[in-house]
């Protein structure tokens, strides 16, 4: 969790408030971890089997859908670890507030959450409202780390068929086909077979992870209460607000200010205005009875 809040010029929003919590979580450092893993796979797992023999599911391609399918799962590793760590603390409300500088992490969401509500007129029913539809983006947010590993997962079946595919090649250029030296259809099979598995058990992990992350979540929404928005971490990090009619109110207040500016030394004081003289309720009839009688 970062030590300072990020804050740009429409305050502590979403992206920063989950790159706060999760993590950074940059898509480029799971695309790296997936094609070095592939081409691990490729190159060192057939030498380390010792598959120079025609067939057999340790084929280069296979290892590379191999490699990329044991890739994606180590990018979800360390997200695994955070929910790990953000669950745990969840049920752990401080009984004092925090350092402003590293708060209990659900008020970094919250501070998330309440950028677009009225400071000074937000109601428990405006703080719910905004809690429940921060949960879903940041899933989303969250869910878009998902895509390399999902890419991993569609590319692994497809190495595999390419593993397939070749080693049906060899069985044909070798003449095996035709002298029934071997089973064909179990061999070459299998780098198929053992591919889609990995990439289905990839793909349970992302579904896990997913479903994971909307249950922490929920658990998040349900946790935080109104009175969390009075925190100096979430005080701190909202933008300043200026209620509608203090806002119209300000330029008349400016001006009269202007217009009654204290006389400076030196200067005479102004003359006071004369003041009007009342009229009582008695000089109107009498008023009246002289039109009445003219």
């Amino acid at each position: 969790m970062s030590g300072s809040s990020d804050r740009d010029a429409e305050g502590y929003g979403l992206a920063a408030a989950v790159r706060d919590v999760f993590g950074g979580g940059a898509t480029w450092v799971s695309w790296i971890v997936i094609g070095v893993a592939g081409c691990l796979g490729y190159v060192i797992l057939p030498l380390l089997a010792g598959s120079g023999d025609v067939g057999g599911s340790l084929k280069p391609w296979a290892c590379a859908a191999y490699g990329i399918s044991i890739g994606g799962l180590l990018t979800l590793l360390p997200r695994a670890l955070s929910l790990v760590r953000l669950g745990g603390s969840l049920g752990r409300r401080p009984v004092a507030e925090a350092d402003a500088d590293n708060p209990w992490w659900p008020l970094r969401l919250v501070a998330a959450a309440l950028q677009n509500t009225p400071a000074l007129r937000r109601t428990d029913q405006d703080f719910a409202n905004a809690v429940a539809e921060l949960a879903p983006r940041a899933r989303g947010v969250l869910g878009q780390r998902l895509w390399p590993a999902c890419a991993a997962a569609f590319t692994a079946p497809v190495l595999g068929l390419i593993s397939a595919w070749d080693t049906w090649g060899e069985y044909v250029s070798k003449g095996l086909v035709e002298a029934g030296k071997r089973s064909v259809a179990g061999v070459v099979a299998w780098p198929m077979i053992l591919s889609i598995a990995a990439a289905l058990l990839l793909m349970l992990v992302i579904v896990a992870v997913d479903q994971w992350t909307r249950s922490l979540l929920q658990r998040w929404s349900s946790s935080v209460n109104p009175l969390d928005a009075q925190s100096a971490f979430v005080a701190a990090n909202l933008p300043a607000a200026i209620s509608p009619v203090t806002a119209s109110t300000l330029p008349a207040a400016a001006a009269f200010a202007t217009d009654r500016e204290p006389p400076r030394a030196g200067q005479p004081r102004p003359a006071p205005e004369p003041a009007l003289p009342s009229i009582s309720a008695q000089d109107f009839e009498g008023l009246g009875k002289m039109f009445g009688d003219g």
